[in-house]
């Protein structure tokens, strides 16, 4: 297989049978300590519907945050969160956009969101990680464009979240 698909340890190389999982992965809702990562924008608040509608059970930890992440990104997420609980793992709830790593979920769900997450896998040449100079320019950029140009139609980044790390390099396991 390409060397597109080589995943960083302790995550499974993805093998050719395997491909289903990628464009149609699992997800996993955990909760990790606030103090554990960097939000921008109204995370929180941006995803309380779609729990509630997945019900997934909501912590009542004000600590703490819920966030999703791919089931297959799970072994990397306790190496860097070791406080990380699953909430849910949803199977079949979602569907691969072409960069692999973003997702929509199924029409049932209703979401209005587009979800682009962390996974540890090398696609076209990088590794697909959330840092946090990401959350801050994506977010950022999306609320200079909106004032610029208030009639320019782009999908805009509402919020993101991620790792707090000392250590930048370890920001590549990641998280949403």
């Amino acid at each position: 297989m390409h060397r597109c698909f080589r995943a960083l340890p302790p995550i499974c190389e993805v093998e050719p049978d395997e491909l289903s999982t990628i464009l149609t992965p699992s997800i996993a809702f955990i909760s990790i300590p606030q103090n554990d990562v960097i939000q921008k924008g109204p995370f929180g608040k941006a995803l309380k519907p779609i729990l509630e509608n997945l019900q997934v059970p909501l912590s009542n930890e004000s600590s703490r945050i819920v966030v999703p992440c791919f089931t297959r990104q799970l072994p990397l997420i306790y190496k860097s969160f070791p406080e990380a609980k699953v909430l849910k793992i949803m199977e079949d709830c979602a569907d691969a956009e072409a960069s692999i790593r973003s997702i929509r979920l199924k029409p049932h769900i209703s979401s209005p969101y587009l979800f682009k997450m962390s996974l540890a896998c090398q696609i076209t040449g990088a590794l697909r990680t959330i840092t946090p100079w990401d959350v801050f320019q994506t977010t950022e950029a999306t609320r200079i464009l909106d004032k610029l140009k208030p009639d320019f139609w782009l999908y805009r980044e509402v919020a993101a979240v991620c790792g707090a790390q000392d250590n930048m390099n370890r920001h590549q396991i990641w998280l949403a």
